[in-house]
């Protein structure tokens, strides 16, 4: 098992690089207008985003599991020989961060379309790196939440007989001597629960009403468009669509499906290590949709390739 994992991870950065890496060189080249110039450094900060995550994620090498009656983390990188709590603290917080970095980065992107086209502002790079603050923000407020929950394991008997499994199954390697983990209870899987819906819910109450602001605008002014700004502005429409509710679908849906599964100690530790994959999926879901759904982009792809 340890095998498939390491591939799935090398799978996943390898494809995630490649494609907001085209993503970031097809906005540059993209030719609109000079009042959305912040739109484009913001699909760049989007993209570059996706980037970094992947490859914190691949360097952490986090690893998720659930085995007795425990939902355990450890980052697989780094074997310690001594109880190092804080360090492995610290490494599951960042992790965190950079996983779920890319589902507010989405909501920024909206909010920078919805200023640009329904108010006919052009945003200042104060306004820039606030929006990119409060992205960061945003997901270390999730990151601190959870990382809370997680406490180590103390208890000798308890902690030999997870080390044992998980070695038996191949899930880690090396000789950690430290090992995170949340106990199955009720408290505890309402809170990380509660955390995770209050993150999502928030983005994509942002994101859904931005999004039908930006839809009845259009649809009532799509009538005295050029046809390169409607073209540019139903493409965008359709991204954002997919944009919004795939991710949902990859991760919000299966989070809340784990988390009824963890309460109910069903053994998940497989769904565990898919479940972060799929979080970590969002970095290919984003430039995916952007170079598919866009005509242009198609059309700049083709001529790169031929």
């Amino acid at each position: 098992m340890y095998d498939y994992i390491n591939i799935m991870q090398i799978l996943i950065t390898t494809l995630a690089i490649i494609l907001n890496a085209i993503a970031i060189v097809l906005t540059y080249q993209a030719k609109i207008g000079s009042s959305f110039k912040t739109y484009k450094q913001i699909l760049i900060v989007q993209f570059s985003l996706g980037i970094v995550s992947v490859v914190v994620t691949a360097i952490t090498r986090v690893r998720v599991i659930s085995l007795n009656n425990y939902f355990i983390v450890s980052a697989d990188l780094f074997d310690f020989d001594k109880e190092d709590v804080m360090t492995e603290r610290v490494i599951l917080f960042f992790t965190l961060i950079f996983i779920y970095i890319n589902v507010p980065a989405i909501t920024l992107v909206v909010i920078c379309r919805y200023i640009q086209v329904c108010h006919s502002k052009r945003m200042s790079y104060l306004q820039i790196s606030t929006g990119i603050i409060c992205t960061i923000i945003a997901s270390i407020t999730l990151a601190t939440g959870l990382t809370a929950c997680y406490d180590k394991i103390s208890d000798p008997f308890i902690l030999a007989q997870i080390y044992l499994e998980i070695k038996n199954k191949g899930i880690i390697t090396g000789t950690k001597k430290v090992l995170l983990g949340i106990s199955i209870n009720p408290k505890m899987n309402l809170i990380t629960l509660f955390i995770a819906i209050v993150f999502y819910a928030a983005n994509y109450i942002v994101i859904i009403t931005c999004y039908k602001k930006y839809c009845t605008f259009v649809n009532k002014r799509i009538h005295i468009m050029t046809s390169k700004t409607k073209e540019l502005n139903l493409v965008f429409m359709k991204i954002i669509k997919y944009q919004c509710f795939t991710p949902w679908l990859f991760t919000g849906i299966p989070e809340l499906i784990f988390n009824i599964l963890f309460f109910f100690d069903v053994d998940i530790h497989l769904f565990g290590a898919l479940l972060y994959y799929l979080i970590l999926c969002v970095a290919i879901l984003n430039p995916t949709l952007f170079i598919i759904l866009s005509p242009t982009n198609r059309t700049l792809i083709y001529k790169w390739i031929t």
